[in-house]
């Protein structure tokens, strides 16, 4: 799990080069789940680099294909959700998505956190 910087692109940017790295030198081949708040949108040069050459899937653009105007998941406690999704789940092949929902959840009114969450139903893929 992960938390991106909020400000500055270039600090989001070496976070994903640092994560697909240490996958690279820690768990080669091995089956990573990679979730968080990346405060950046799908799309960006982060999420690009964490999703280059098909390494690590997007469970959520996985369940559904086509982008609709209600994915934002940061809303600010307000309960309107931003114009992007800017939290993921992601996996590598070894995983297939069986589902993936953003969690509009709250009690009158009240909200748990000032984003959405994401969830994703995932099932292992033997011998990949």
């Amino acid at each position: 799990n992960t938390h991106f910087d909020h400000r500055g692109e270039t600090a989001r940017q070496e976070s994903a080069k640092l994560i697909r790295k240490r996958m690279a030198e820690q768990v080669p081949g091995l089956p990573v789940i990679l979730s968080g708040d990346f405060n950046c949108a799908e799309g960006s040069p982060a999420y690009k680099s964490l999703a280059a050459d098909g390494v690590l899937l997007d469970t959520y653009r996985s369940a559904h294909p086509s982008r609709l105007e209600s994915e934002g998941t940061f809303h600010s406690f307000t309960g309107k959700p931003g114009a992007d999704r800017i939290d993921w789940i992601m996996t590598t092949v070894h995983f297939k998505t069986l589902s993936a929902e953003i969690v509009r959840f709250n009690d009158n009114g009240r909200y748990p956190s000032d984003h959405f969450p994401v969830t994703a139903l995932v099932d292992w893929i033997p011998n990949k």
